[in-house]
């Protein structure tokens, strides 16, 4: 089973690495803006700190299996271990720096609500006082820490959530389901939940994160294999004297792949300069291709400005002679025009003198008839003899 797991992991890392081998995907790391400081000190904070943390409730706990004859405590004694472990891991290794600090620190508060309650003193009984003691002390050294790392004012404003989502969902056993406060987060950000990650980190910083996870996962499945095989014999009630002997050669064995382990650092190191070499080499060759581009358009460019000034030129040309056989037949038109209103006008004077002469005649003529009737009616009064005189 320990066999299967390790070679998952190295099936993973190396089907990362590769798939960081193609140009597509480093071309769209490259392209993505780094860390601030600020948050690449919260995420080595918080990595660190789960580390640290989960070194001293594993020693806490041993104790506690080395002296207790309850089977009652060091079934809980190891749920603590081992849930501990997998919940730290989900909290610090996330996307976000700022999301991953507020949920192990979220955490590790109900860590320590949970030992100084009256339920976990009812689970550890006697070793209450060393559970509180171990998880008291380990949510003041991360408020201590996170204080180094976080403004002020954000350190208040994240103390709160923490607080708040807390008391309102206190631990009521170690089997507990992993949260998360991102909804939380994002409502105190303002964000919807599509634009919440930003970055990613540039490609370095995504790589040692990667190797971080990776070493971390790789040691924490061994470490809750080997605890739930105990666990479960703790629970059974076995005879564990030939088991401690083949679980102490397992651990031999663990310590000497672990050993290992610890020298992937360096050859993730290795495989970085040399995906950066091939990263820059990339890269060369697409600037050059972008510079072969750029050139070629360029010259269809000049291309396509000489074409079109040769248009404009031929079509000047057109214009111009078009213009000059229109300024040509508008001469002649003229001459036709005027002609033709000559004609219409020495028409136009024709008929008005064929108008006045008739005019003259018609009135002419007219007087002659009104004179001849006038002296017809003035001869018959002067024919006639005057009344009242005698011959």
């Amino acid at each position: 089973m320990l066999s299967k797991i390790l070679f998952r992991n190295f099936l993973i890392g190396f089907f990362l690495v590769s798939t960081f081998s193609s140009c597509s995907l480093i071309r769209k790391i490259n392209e993505t803006e780094p860390l601030t400081k600020g948050e690449l000190n919260r995420r080595l904070l918080v990595q660190e700190y789960t580390r640290l943390s989960g070194s001293k409730i594993e020693k806490a706990a041993d104790s506690i299996l080395g002296y207790s004859k309850d089977s009652e405590v060091r079934t809980f004694a190891y749920l603590w271990k081992i849930k501990s472990l997998q919940s730290y891991n989900n909290a610090a290794f996330q996307t976000s720096p700022d999301l991953a600090l507020i949920d192990t620190w979220t955490l590790t508060k109900q860590f320590s609500d949970f030992a100084r309650s009256d339920r976990g003193k009812t689970r550890y009984k006697n070793w209450q006082p060393l559970v509180q003691s171990v998880t008291t002390g380990n949510l003041r050294d991360f408020e201590e820490k996170a204080r180094e790392v976080l403004p002020w004012e954000r350190y208040r404003d994240y103390s709160q959530l923490v607080y708040r989502y807390a008391e309102t969902h206190p631990l009521t056993n170690l089997r507990f389901t992993d949260q998360t406060l991102r909804k939380e987060y994002l409502e105190y950000k303002g964000l919807p939940d599509s634009s919440a990650i930003k970055t990613v980190g540039s490609l370095p910083q995504v790589v040692a994160d990667w190797a971080n996870r990776l070493q971390f996962n790789s040691q924490s499945s061994v470490k809750s294999l080997k605890w739930n095989t105990e666990k479960m014999i703790a629970e059974q009630g076995w005879d564990t004297i030939d088991l401690d002997y083949r679980l102490q050669q397992v651990d031999e064995q663990l310590n000497k792949m672990l050993g290992r382990l610890d020298d992937l650092p360096n050859k993730l190191q290795g495989s970085i300069d040399t995906l950066s070499t091939r990263a820059s080499d990339i890269m060369s060759r697409v600037e050059n291709d972008l510079d072969q581009t750029k050139a070629f358009v360029q010259g269809e460019r000049m291309s396509i400005d000489s074409m079109v000034l040769r248009e404009r030129l031929a079509l000047d040309t057109i214009v111009a002679r078009e213009r000059e056989a229109a300024l040509a037949d508008l001469g002649g038109i003229t001459e036709r025009t005027l002609e033709q209103i000559d004609g219409i006008l020495w028409k136009l004077m024709l008929i008005l003198i064929l108008l006045v002469v008739i005019l003259i005649v018609s009135f002419y003529i007219m007087g002659y008839y009104m004179g001849r009737s006038g002296k017809k009616k003035l001869q018959p009064q002067q024919e006639k003899p005057p009344e009242g005189r005698s011959d």
